[in-house]
């Protein structure tokens, strides 16, 4: 946060109809001072809020040689990933706007390699317009 936003808020919350938590749950409204003055700080987190948990976690670097082909594609594209260990897979289709059109897997899945047909079709079976489309792959 910009320092300049620290306890730069206003106790007077008439009229600015604010949730009361932030963005991590806390109260939005805190006793800033200690010595019972109301503070609210401008942002999505409060300043003076508990601190919440930090770690220093690793991700493993795993390589899915997630492909698919032709790309761009007219009017199916198969979509080809290589998985490293069995476990839970979801792969999903979004728009440019970010808008989720497929779910095209959602299922425990053995390792090795797969591969998904679509059909440039959406959840409802109708057929998307010409663009450009991401897929996801969550494991």
């Amino acid at each position: 946060m910009n320092k300049t936003q620290i306890d730069t808020g206003t106790p007077d919350t008439l009229g600015l109809f604010l949730p009361p938590w932030d963005l991590l749950q806390n109260h939005r409204v805190w006793d800033g001072d200690e010595k019972g003055t109301a503070i609210i700080d401008m942002g999505c987190y409060e300043f003076g809020a508990p601190p919440v948990g930090v770690g220093n976690y690793e991700l493993p670097i795993t390589d899915y040689q997630l492909t698919n082909y032709p790309n761009p594609f007219n009017p199916e594209t198969k979509i080809v990933f290589d998985l490293p260990e069995s476990g839970n897979v979801k792969l999903e289709i979004y728009n440019i706007k970010g808008q989720k059109i497929k779910t095209l897997l959602d299922c425990y899945m053995s390792p090795g390699r797969s591969e998904m047909l679509w059909n440039s079709k959406d959840d409802n079976g109708k057929r998307v317009s010409s663009g450009v489309y991401f897929y996801k792959l969550q494991t």
